[in-house]
């Protein structure tokens, strides 16, 4: 057989786990393809054996090329998600450092008056607020005793008129064992728009779009004489829109109705909504 110096076969080996793996090519395309010269002087008897002898490596890295471009896929989807979320969505490492953050949460983070990013970690103002935090994400992250990841939920004051934040720390990922996973982050502003929007109440429930801006503002609390004054109606009308309301949701009372309408948007603020 030919001899190949150690340089050339690693340098070959690499481009053929590397830009040569592309679909649709066998290891002898990927062998043509390689550019490199050494392999055009090597005999086809020699070239064909170590075509065989590299194939199944050759179709394990495709595999994990594929694997790794499917949850490219799916991590991209799922960021997208959060994107839509009401509230605000982390993700972080075991040592808070944070691998994402939807517009909710950088909103928050940015306004720096109770939670922030410095040098890619997250902190609070309070020391003893951020100890805490951490070590609920350091349990998240991996595995106690019992061989459970805990997460778990407190409060980040703000400054005097503000209500303090609430904040979820919940595991992410599967149960394999001797990982280290990701966190989820959870941040809900209690001051915050809770609001439904108005076209989902329209498509889930059938309501008119006088129905649906009713039904909304009494989510706020306010009483029908401020709603009807609000939206330039009459009294009455606004009475006749709530009655309506209530029978397209099934419902009877305004807490009743309040305790549906702040369910059913799921958290969530659908595009173009």
């Amino acid at each position: 057989m030919t001899t190949v110096t150690l340089e050339q076969f690693s340098s070959w080996v690499g481009h053929i786990y590397g830009a040569a793996l592309e679909p649709g090519f066998g290891a002898e395309d990927n062998l043509r393809r390689g550019c490199f010269p050494w392999i055009e002087t090597l005999p086809d008897s020699d070239r064909q054996q170590l075509s065989q002898l590299l194939r199944s490596h050759q179709q394990q890295a495709q595999k994990i090329h594929y694997r790794f471009a499917a949850l490219s896929d799916q991590c991209e989807d799922l960021m997208a998600l959060l994107h839509h979320a009401k509230y605000g969505a982390l993700l972080t490492t075991v040592d808070a450092r944070v691998l994402f953050a939807n517009s909710v949460a950088r909103e928050l983070l940015d306004k720096k008056d109770s939670v922030f990013i410095r040098a890619g970690e997250l902190h609070s103002k309070h020391l003893s607020e951020q100890l805490a935090l951490h070590n609920l994400i350091g349990a998240a992250a991996h595995k106690n005793a019992r061989g459970i990841r805990q997460g778990g939920s407190l409060t980040l004051s703000r400054p005097l008129g503000q209500r303090a934040l609430a904040v979820h720390v919940l595991p992410v990922g599967d149960d394999a064992p001797d990982r280290c996973f990701p966190v989820l982050v959870l941040i809900v502003d209690p001051d915050g728009d809770p609001r439904p929007q108005l076209t989902t109440l329209r498509t889930l429930y059938g309501l008119t779009k006088a129905e649906a801006a009713v039904a909304i503002r009494v989510t706020q609390g306010e009483r029908l004489q401020v709603v009807a004054d609000a939206l330039a109606i009459s009294l009455s009308t606004a009475r006749i829109h709530l009655q309506r309301v209530f029978e397209k949701t099934g419902t009877h009372r305004q807490a009743e109705l309040v305790r549906l309408l702040l369910t059913v948007q799921a958290g969530i603020n659908m595009p173009g909504g």
